[in-house]
């Protein structure tokens, strides 16, 4: 039996095996943005949301039941009205077709459906995830980032400005990726949680993200590559100048 504690995020995330969550190694990736994090595709077609179907929604999650489970963006399940579930075939095709043509139809049987059926969709671009390093030592550990989706991946993909807040590095660490399933867990991950909304250490008030210093090394590294002498930076900069002016023009 796993031990567990009492608190909130002990008890319910960190202290026993948890559904809707992913762990792999964290690299380096500074072609995403900071509030992202990169998610290979093997936990994309894992990791599921339950979207209520409604008349505005319906055309996408229709072709995410046709891809079915294997392929993204697609769906593994469909709830009915009445609590049942419908498990979507990976090889059946004529299977997720005709669920897919029923997705606003009631479910027959039912004596009085309520609400509206529910299908567990792959996790997408742009969908909020709560990250965690351990040991989770004060409240930026656990922060949210929005899902950038990377095909060829078989890692996690963080950017370097958040290695300070989870004292994270790149030499083997890994990370805890919980996929929230409510609309008000996504608000208050999007809202509340989100890594763009995290500046300061909360104990002593001290900056917590460094935005910039990756980028000003690439400067220096490149200004002392091509810029041996100052006379030659300064020739460099009015070039570039020169350049957008006729770009412009």
């Amino acid at each position: 039996i796993l031990e567990k504690k009492d608190g909130l995020f002990r008890k319910h995330m960190m202290g026993k095996r948890v559904d809707y969550a992913a762990r792999s190694v964290i690299c380096p990736d500074m072609y995403i943005n900071t509030n992202e994090i990169g998610i290979p595709m093997v936990f994309a077609t894992k990791l599921t949301y339950p979207q209520p179907v409604t008349p505005w929604n319906v055309q996408e999650l229709r072709q995410a039941v046709i891809n079915g489970p294997s392929v993204h963006p697609g769906a593994s399940m469909v709830i009915n009205e009445d609590g049942s579930r419908t498990a979507l075939s990976a090889s059946n095709l004529t299977q997720r077709e005709a669920v897919a043509k029923q997705l606003l139809t009631p479910a027959m049987g039912a004596p009085k459906p309520q609400g509206t059926k529910i299908v567990c969709r792959h996790v997408k671009n742009g969908d909020i995830l709560l990250l965690n390093r351990q040991p989770t030592l004060h409240r930026p550990s656990i922060q949210a980032h929005r899902a950038r989706i990377l095909p060829e991946e078989k890692v996690l993909r963080l950017h370097y400005a958040n290695c300070k807040a989870y004292n994270a590095d790149f030499d083997g660490d890994e990370m805890n990726a919980h996929f929230p399933q409510s609309e008000l867990g996504r608000a208050e991950a999007y809202v509340l949680a989100c890594t763009d909304q995290q500046y300061l250490v909360p104990k002593v008030g001290l900056t917590l993200r460094r935005f910039h210093g990756h980028r000003q090394h690439n400067l220096a590294v490149q200004v002392r590559a091509l810029a041996s002498s100052w006379s030659q930076w300064v020739a460099l900069g009015q070039g570039h100048v020169e350049q957008k002016v006729l770009a412009s023009s």
